[in-house]
């Protein structure tokens, strides 16, 4: 599903991951460049396909920036980027049972947010929103975080002798 930007209503058409061809995201003046229509187009939708804002903006060679201040400017644009983010794939949730599950066994061998995150494919944000909003996760979150310490820990130990 690809999204009709003209229309902003979504459109079936072939799938496109190619983005767009790279491009200057700032004039020498410091205003920010124009967005086409093409290039809005795969931006909503990578939006609505991943749901993160800088993977998205990465596709059209754009900062996060740029794209939050065209959408501040652009009533149209803005009401798209709502509708694109508002499609969650996977029925109830943007993160996925395998990527909470890569992101909890990263989680606890390693005890670091940002490295689970990366090795799940999402944003740390993600992650965080959904410990927020789902309390099961929560305490599972908890739960690896508190195994990573604990074989820190005794790793830590185990060099100067004193762990079992």
């Amino acid at each position: 599903m690809t999204f009709d930007w003209e229309q902003l209503t979504p459109a079936s058409s072939g799938d496109n991951d190619q983005g767009a061809q790279p491009r200057e995201a700032e004039t020498g003046s410091g205003a920010t460049a124009p967005l086409d229509a093409e290039s809005k187009r795969i931006f909503l939708e990578h939006l609505g396909r991943y749901g993160n804002v800088s993977w998205a903006a990465e596709r059209i060679r754009r900062s996060r920036a740029c794209l939050y201040e065209h959408r501040q400017k652009d009533a149209l644009f803005a009401a798209a980027w709502k509708r694109a983010s508002e499609r969650i794939p996977n029925g109830h949730s943007r993160l996925s049972a395998s990527m909470r599950c890569k992101f909890l066994t990263s989680l606890a061998n390693h005890g670091n947010v940002s490295r689970a995150a990366l090795r799940a494919g999402k944003s740390r944000a993600s992650f965080y929103n959904h410990r927020r909003k789902n309390p099961a996760f929560a305490a599972a979150w908890d739960d690896a975080q508190a195994k990573a310490f604990d074989a820190k820990r005794c790793d830590a130990e185990a060099s100067c002798g004193s762990c079992a």
